[in-house]
């Protein structure tokens, strides 16, 4: 496979147009066709060649292995690539040699920094469209948690993070935009989700 032909997948960073690196830019128009939710595909309005908007994930991979033969495709990741992302399904499937990776802003950095949280010990999760990978053993010693939030609390049900006395969590949601929320919260005041979010907990010195 030419070099040219590789699939880019692209970090878009967490929401604003400010936190899209230039490099993704730079990338993003040698392309002829880009594939990504609405949301993202948005944060590019210059992009001249063609948009198509991701709906499934067996749909977007159908899609790449057709396109990626005759033109030059890009893949638009929020946040950075590295974090729970389609990305791991695409080298998967295209094999890392098929593939560029630019990475990006993760909204897990902006959470860190917003909390002050500097030369943390960080372990990272997801719950967003998975079962919880993590239980009480594995959390109850470490510093600083990520979780990325899916659409709803339901997880809590098999592990209760709440339960951890000696751990302070925050709320963070659609960080960067203008309805960027922080909250700390505790279980009897869970807010709605309503975009995407974590959740980090900051375990107290003992």
């Amino acid at each position: 496979m030419r070099l040219e032909n590789k699939i880019v997948i692209l970090g878009c960073g967490p929401g604003s147009p400010e936190y899209v690196l230039p490099v993704v830019r730079q990338k993003l128009f040698l392309l002829e066709v880009i594939v990504g939710s609405k949301r993202l595909l948005n944060l590019f309005p210059e992009f001249k060649g063609e948009k198509y908007e991701s709906v499934s994930i067996k749909e977007t991979l159908y899609f790449l292995d057709k396109a990626r033969m005759h033109r030059l495709c890009g893949v638009l990741i929020s946040g950075s690539p590295l974090y729970f992302s389609l990305a791991s399904l695409i080298v998967k499937k295209f094999g890392q040699e098929a593939c560029e990776i630019i990475p990006g802003i993760s909204a897990a950095d902006i959470g860190l920094a917003k909390l002050g949280l500097v030369g943390k010990r960080v372990h990272y999760f997801s719950v967003h469209g998975r079962r919880p990978d993590f239980g009480f053993d594995s959390l109850n010693n470490l510093e600083v948690v990520v979780i990325f939030l899916g659409k709803d609390w339901d997880w809590l049900e098999e592990v209760n993070v709440f339960s951890f006395s000696n751990f302070t969590w925050f709320f963070l949601e659609s960080l960067t935009l203008p309805s960027e929320r922080i909250l700390k919260i505790k279980e009897d005041k869970l807010p709605q989700i309503l975009n995407p979010s974590l959740l980090i907990g900051i375990r107290e010195p003992l």
